[in-house]
């Protein structure tokens, strides 16, 4: 890390911590505590993204057959129409599903590193 960029980053947490009333130490050790709670957080965003893809992607599964759920009052052209935006739904969710690996993967096995993102987020 470029020394200058180090020495404006602590003093800027030397600042922050000022202003809070404790120490450069006690925010990062609050901020690994943290990342504890935050993957939890992320895994259940996952979860439900998860689900919301696969449910989008079941049910148009399950409309594509003409005997299954499809009403026989409603025109296919509404059912192809919807079948074709749950499907970019549901693959929109899975992408953003993905995307969150990393996030959580450094949450659980290097809460320092995340601990240090997120300071160096809330500074800029």
């Amino acid at each position: 890390m470029n020394p200058q960029l180090q020495e404006e980053i602590f003093k800027r947490l030397d600042f922050l911590a000022t202003k809070l009333g404790t120490t450069i130490d006690q925010i990062i050790n609050l901020y690994i505590a943290q990342a504890k709670i935050s993957a939890i957080c992320t895994m259940m965003t996952m979860l439900i993204l998860l689900s919301i893809s696969l449910g989008c992607w079941i049910w148009v599964y399950k409309t594509w057959n003409e005997e299954g759920w499809v009403s026989k009052d409603v025109s296919p052209t509404y059912y192809g129409v919807f079948r074709v935006i749950l499907s970019i739904v549901g693959f929109v969710t899975l992408v953003i599903h993905f995307s969150r690996y990393y996030l959580l993967l450094t949450q659980l096995f290097n809460p320092k590193l995340w601990a240090l993102q997120e300071i160096l987020d809330l500074l800029k």
